[in-house]
């Protein structure tokens, strides 16, 4: 169940502008309520290293990913959850991880497909391509 948890907040960025845009449900709007979708996911890490406590599990890797994603699309947002901060740093900070992420085999964006609305093109290159 928890697992479902993470996927629905994995599916959140991808989803939001794109398949609920008959929803009428944008990025704004999910921006605008992303400390509502944070909140408990910060409570809920407060007390627990990983996911399922003291042992990390694959559903530390998709809670991982959805919340690095958060935090690319809105780090002020993710800033002010100091839990979430505690367990993001914790996971990039495994040796493994770590070696992963200097290798030239990780590559942190594009993040999404290029029809997505957001994760395409970092804000700033999409915001400079609109501009000339």
């Amino acid at each position: 169940m928890l697992e479902q948890r993470v996927w629905q907040l994995y599916l959140m960025l991808p989803c939001s502008g794109a398949l609920v845009a008959a929803l009428n449900y944008s990025l704004e709007s999910y921006a605008e309520q992303l400390d509502d979708f944070l909140g408990p996911w910060d409570e809920f890490l407060a007390n627990r290293k990983w996911v399922m406590g003291y042992r990390m599990t694959y559903v530390d890797f998709l809670l991982y990913e959805a919340l690095d994603w958060h935090r690319e699309f809105k780090p002020e947002a993710v800033q002010r959850c100091r839990s979430i901060v505690q367990y993001l740093e914790r996971f990039e900070t495994l040796p493994n991880i770590r070696q992963y992420f200097a290798s030239d085999k990780y590559s942190k964006w594009p993040i999404l497909e290029p029809l997505r609305p957001w994760g395409y093109k970092k804000p700033q290159e999409r915001d400079a391509q609109r501009r000339s």
